[in-house]
């Protein structure tokens, strides 16, 4: 997000307006996927230190999962998400 974040930036600033006009819209670019990635990864945090053994047990059974082929498709496409560049 980084990368793809200074890339959106430089190009806010080639423009030639005002430096806040464009740091404006590089920052109505940004914010909403930002704030979508936010929310994605409060909702992940707990299967990455699970709160109980059950959810501790799903989450090592979907890592044992995920090597096979169609459950690898289906990991990478939803946590893929959308581009920031747009």
């Amino acid at each position: 997000m980084a990368m793809a974040a200074a890339y959106v930036l430089a190009e806010e600033l080639n423009v030639g307006d005002r430096l806040s006009e464009a740091l404006q819209r590089y920052e109505s670019r940004l914010k909403p996927s930002v704030e979508r990635k936010q929310v994605a990864g409060r909702k992940m945090a707990g299967w990455f230190v699970p709160d109980h053994s059950l959810r501790l047990t799903l989450r090592d059974l979907a890592l044992r999962l995920s090597v096979w082929p169609l459950a690898s498709y289906l990991v990478r496409s939803s946590l893929s998400g959308d581009s920031i560049l747009r």
